[in-house]
């Protein structure tokens, strides 16, 4: 180290500047890694200023490096270039000036002691909670935000631990939280929240970090950014989120449903007949599909008009839920005709399926006394796409429907049902008319 000449003043103003460099040494901060808690002080500096340049900066004998810099591109600057050199300049001027003054260093002495006053004045009068505590958790000082926050005086927390301030499931945790910052050397950023003076809760961005006292004692050191509001913002966004992800599912829902039976609607139908056939290729399983129409519906609308007809289809839609399996769909594709997607069944149990709910709608009383329904039935086979197994099931149905009503056609291509090829028609109950649908 250079030798130390000159006046008082300038003996001190050099006896400042290797104390300043060697600490910012210490602390190994030049040319390191961005941190989030230099780049949130930046920001609450720019924010509290309304400035749109702001950075965290460190001056070493030849340069000045951003650690965090808001408004500037480059990472450094020669000193002798920079603001803070001037500033620099401008500090020792003041040392010389004090000096000069107080003619001793006595005088200077004394005048850091009242550092404790400034430091409590400008505690006060910061727009962040802070506040220290001793190693035994006890609080040692807070400031006016802390007061004016849980609306006590700034003594009555005093000396007072956790336990003695917070109710104790609470005060557990943050004694475990201050332990853990205590144990380490740097800073150490966590959220927590603290009941509020009126009921509710206030949510808190700390910042906390240890130092040693000129006496050795450890302390805790805690900044804490009141982020209630933001926090209050997030959840009501995740509500709407939430809400609007409920009203989209329900929308969704609402295109592949039919409103008035509650079964999927021919889009609905579409899309499990996809997945049914895309199944039934890669498992080589059997599927069978049929399709049914209401006998004579338009009479039935012009009888007992379009509200009670509607309430038929929901009933009859009901029975059909009781007669299929789970693992069987039921849709309405529009109108008095549904379709049943059979997965795992055969063309001789859907035809025995069908059979059973042609005579079991036949037979029915109450609402649904005397409805028939004609069905077409057709299995899948490797070759048949989904609209093939459409139009084949649908002429099946037209020929059951031309055949006399009220029975099941199996078909199994198209140019059988063309050819009149088709198998015989079961045999069934055709003794209900559309006469009693009168009564």
């Amino acid at each position: 180290m250079p030798a130390i000449r000159g006046s008082q003043a300038a003996l001190t103003q050099q006896l400042f500047e290797v104390a300043r460099l060697r600490a910012l040494h210490a602390t190994g901060l030049l040319d390191s890694e961005p941190e989030e808690a230099f780049d949130d002080i930046r920001r609450l500096a720019a924010k509290m200023l309304q400035s749109p340049i702001a950075t965290v900066a460190f001056i070493d004998d030849a340069r000045v490096w951003l650690k965090s810099a808001e408004g500037m591109t480059c990472a450094s600057t020669p000193r002798k270039e920079s603001i803070c050199h001037y500033t620099l300049l401008a500090l020792r001027q003041r040392i010389v000036q004090v000096d000069e003054l107080t003619r001793t260093a006595d005088a200077l002495a004394k005048d850091l002691l009242s550092s404790n006053e400034r430091f409590c004045a400008f505690m006060d009068h910061s727009p962040v909670a802070a506040y220290i505590k001793d190693q035994d958790g006890r609080m040692r000082f807070y400031n006016r935000k802390v007061a004016e926050t849980f609306c006590i005086t700034q003594h009555d927390w005093l000396g007072k631990s956790d336990h003695e301030i917070w109710p104790s499931e609470l005060a557990d945790e943050y004694r475990a939280a201050d332990l853990a910052v205590l144990a380490q050397t740097g800073l150490v950023e966590v959220e927590e929240r603290t009941p509020a003076p009126h009921g509710s809760h206030l949510y808190w961005k700390s910042y906390k970090f240890p130092f040693t006292d000129a006496n050795g004692q450890r302390f805790l050191a805690g900044i804490a950014i009141d982020v209630t509001r933001e926090k209050c913002r997030e959840a009501e966004l995740e509500t709407v989120k939430e809400e609007l992800a409920a009203r989209s599912a329900e929308l969704r829902r609402m295109t592949v449903t039919d409103a008035l039976t509650g079964l999927p609607n021919r889009r609905g139908f579409n899309r499990w007949l996809d997945q049914c056939v895309s199944s039934a290729s890669r498992s080589n399983r059997p599927l069978s599909m049929m399709m049914i129409d209401v006998d004579h519906f338009s009479v039935i609308n012009d009888i007992k008009g379009h509200l009670a007809g509607d309430a038929m289809l929901a009933e009859l839609s009901r029975v059909l839920l009781t007669l299929v399996s789970p693992f069987d769909h039921v849709s309405r594709l529009g109108g008095e005709e549904f379709a049943i997607l059979l997965p795992d069944t055969t063309a001789k149990e859907a035809l025995a399926l069908a059979e059973n709910i042609c005579r079991t709608i036949s037979q029915q009383s109450g609402m649904l006394q005397g409805m028939t329904v004609s069905i077409g039935v057709t299995p899948w086979t490797p070759e048949k796409s989904g609209n093939m197994l459409i139009e084949i099931a649908d002429a099946s149905l037209h020929r059951a429907k031309r055949s006399g009503r009220n029975q099941v056609i199996l078909g199994t291509s198209l140019e059988a049902l063309r050819s009149d090829l088709s198998p015989i028609p079961s045999v069934l109950d055709q003794t209900a008319g559309v006469d009693t649908f009168i009564g």
